[in-house]
């Protein structure tokens, strides 16, 4: 009994350790107008605050491939302890610095420290579960995931209105999840040996097809809150709607993540793609097709259970492919193509928004995951079955 309450206490904390890669946007992102505002003096200040958001996922991206180096050289647990620490620093540093070019700093260390959280993480949860546990564990972490974006978005959204720099503090919370981790987790593998020498891995068609499918993902994923918004403003919509409907889009791919062991028991890793993608087409050709508000939401329910359904499928596919000894770098590289696809979505969108509009754009996207239904459908043919 005392083992169970303690590997309970283990992985609550990496739940909750999992979700301070969402913080590190969704805490300050309602403090951009009033850090505008404070900043007014400094030139092309609202640009400079949009950055607060678009730096961190950059320098994840570029530190990822480092970070999962890291973690084989040795261990998670120091990689993930000292990510934590200095992600709690360097984002309560917010609160002090009254120089928007210093903010920007603090904000790319965030995402350094965010590649050793969100790599380390990762692998750990491989290391810990196999099979079907590694499946509802890895659901229950998206699931989770999707979840605490509202709850810091409210929260920040509540000190935001006190002081726009106020949210920066949320960030201290990662040393109550440090301090879980150094109780509840023991001393974890460190595979370079007395060596120092790590086993060589080979990319291949395989790895290459699962890191270029998550980028494109998080692409087409970031669309909804980057740019949905637009669309429903330019409908009229008030901007508490607009935050109740991605609470709808973010609610539903929260469930679908969190019951990801149930469809995994069922259904193999190609037939879980073709049938995520199939929902989100429906759902993004619903969006574009749109001009009801209440339309728009019943599209995002299966944009949402589309997506949701997904990303953990990502990570569970990379983890039962990797072999042991390269699983942090194999990781590392997944969470660049992740955060790769988040920086770059809104650079890639942009030129199709200007020249077709957002409503083209949606319908665009949807024929493009079309195309990748056909394309799992024929990658994975030989995997795609049903299971009694």
């Amino acid at each position: 009994m005392h083992l169970k309450a303690k590997n309970r206490t283990r992985d609550a904390f990496i739940l909750l350790g999992s979700t301070l890669s969402v913080l590190a946007g969704a805490a300050i992102s309602p403090s951009l107008p009033g850090m505008s505002r404070h900043f007014a003096n400094v030139p092309d200040i609202e640009f400079l605050s949009k950055l607060m958001l678009a730096v961190p996922p950059l320098f994840i991206a570029l530190f990822s491939p480092f970070a999962g180096y890291l973690i084989e050289r040795t261990g998670r647990k120091v990689v993930i302890t000292l990510s934590i620490i200095l992600f709690g620093i360097s984002g309560c540093a917010g609160y002090f610095i009254d120089n928007p070019y210093f903010l920007l700093l603090s904000r790319a260390f965030v995402g350094i420290t965010v590649s050793g959280i969100m790599t380390g993480f990762i692998v750990l949860i491989g290391d810990l579960f196999q099979s079907d546990k590694r499946s509802r564990f890895m659901g229950v972490q998206g699931g989770l995931m999707s979840a605490s974006g509202v709850v810091y978005l409210l929260v920040g959204g509540i000190l935001a209105e006190k002081k726009w720099n106020l949210p920066f503090l949320i960030f201290g919370f990662a040393f109550f999840i440090l301090f879980g981790i150094l109780v509840s987790i023991r001393r974890t593998k460190n595979l370079a040996g007395n060596n120092n020498n790590l086993e060589k891995i080979k990319f291949n068609s395989n790895l290459i097809r699962i890191y270029l499918m998550a980028f494109l993902v998080m692409v087409l994923f970031l669309m909804v809150p980057t740019q949905l918004p637009f669309l429903l403003a330019k409908n009229g919509i008030q901007p508490s709607m607009v935050g109740l409907t991605l609470a709808i889009w973010i609610l539903c791919s929260s469930i679908a993540s969190m019951f990801y062991k149930v469809y995994r028991q069922k259904f193999s890793i190609g037939s879980i793609y073709t049938i995520g993608f199939i929902i989100w087409f429906i759902g993004y050709i619903g969006i574009s097709l749109s001009y009801s508000f209440w339309m728009i939401n019943l599209s995002l329910i299966f944009a949402g259970f589309g997506n949701g359904m997904i990303q953990p499928n990502l990570k569970i596919e990379l983890l039962d492919y990797a072999p042991e000894h390269g699983r942090g770098r194999l990781t590392g590289f997944l969470t660049t193509s992740l955060y790769a696809g988040q920086f770059l979505s809104p650079i890639i969108l942009e030129p199709f928004i200007r020249l077709i509009g957002l409503n083209h754009t949606f319908l665009l996207a949807s024929f493009f995951i079309f195309l990748l239904v056909i394309t799992v459908t024929f990658l994975y043919k030989k995997k795609f079955h049903y299971h009694s």
